[in-house]
């Protein structure tokens, strides 16, 4: 049976957010803890970590900021979330990061069905996400699609 790694490597192009948005229209994103850390960033205000994404963008003159796979990140302290006091803290990003305006499509990377669709309300959590169901060559597995608008989770 083939990995998850050789699968995927065999997909033609795919995209999760509209597809006439151009690849060089998308910039790489830090948001490590040492970076965050050197900015002096107040990751606690969502208002002024927004302006901060969105600063990079124009500054960049790109329309996709991208980051995050394994990126260990301070972001999660400011959230019980992800810092229950009684587990080991999380800190490491454990998927991609696509920051876009509002109001973009977002696309299933790949065919699926909808396994689950829920707004997490928690501090630092996904909001409005849904999940989908993916199964090739007798292989399944899922992909998580976080703080999309209340309105994707309409059926």
């Amino acid at each position: 049976m083939k990995t998850l790694k050789e699968i995927l490597q065999n997909q033609k192009e795919v995209y999760v957010i509209d597809s006439t948005i151009d690849y060089t229209d998308y910039i790489p994103l830090d948001l490590s803890a040492s970076y965050t850390d050197e900015l002096d960033l107040d990751l606690t205000d969502a208002k002024k970590f927004e302006e901060f994404v969105e600063n990079h963008l124009s500054k960049n003159k790109a329309k996709v900021a991208f980051c995050g796979y394994l990126e260990k990140r301070n972001l999660y302290k400011r959230s019980e979330t992800f810092n229950d006091k009684n587990k080991e803290e999380r800190n490491i990003h454990i998927g991609i990061d696509l920051w876009i305006k509002a109001g973009t499509s977002v696309l299933s990377a790949l065919e699926g069905k909808i396994h689950s669709f829920q707004n997490n309300l928690g501090l630092g959590d996904y909001g409005p996400t849904i999940i989908v169901e993916h199964e090739i060559d007798g292989l399944t597995f899922y992909t998580l699609y976080g703080h999309l608008s209340l309105e994707s989770l309409d059926e």
